[in-house]
């Protein structure tokens, strides 16, 4: 026993508590036993492999259940939805916009009104699909080139 503060405390040294943990392909989440009762479709997992998923989760993968229900990370090529993928492009495309804008009124750049119809015309597609209109595009339509001197 150690005394702090005038109380009693006892002090245990290299105590590990045996918990196992477990992966839920019905939550897709990861439990401890030590801390409550994981849902009954959940498989037990060692240390290593929840180590080994969170490290992989770290650089962008995507934990999943197997066909047997263990956990796996994989790497998705876009888990944003389509619309969404289509908001963030046209936003990064604004700066874009309004710099083309200025080169062409300040005629520094070599963009031909074609030029400027085309990317006017990408971003309506993209508007299409993040509001809704255009249900059939599976995938962003293509960029055009970026303007040179703007």
């Amino acid at each position: 026993m150690e005394r702090r503060f005038g109380r009693s405390l006892p002090i245990y040294r290299n105590w590990k508590l045996k918990m196992a943990l477990y992966y839920a392909k019905s939550t897709g989440g990861f439990y401890d036993s030590g801390i409550g009762t994981p849902p009954s479709d959940a498989v037990e997992i060692t240390a290593a492999q929840h180590t080994a998923l969170l490290a992989a989760q770290a650089t962008g993968q995507v934990i999943q259940a197997d066909a047997n229900g263990n956990p796996e990370a994989v790497t998705v090529t876009s888990a944003m939805p389509l619309p969404h993928q289509a908001k963030a492009a046209l936003a990064s495309s604004d700066t874009t916009m309004h710099r083309v804008a200025e080169a062409v009124a300040l005629a520094k750049t070599t963009w031909t009104a074609a030029d400027v119809v085309a990317f006017a015309t990408w971003r309506r597609a993209l508007r299409a699909i993040m509001d809704g209109t255009d249900t059939t595009s599976t995938a962003l339509p293509t960029k055009p080139a970026y303007p040179s001197g703007t």
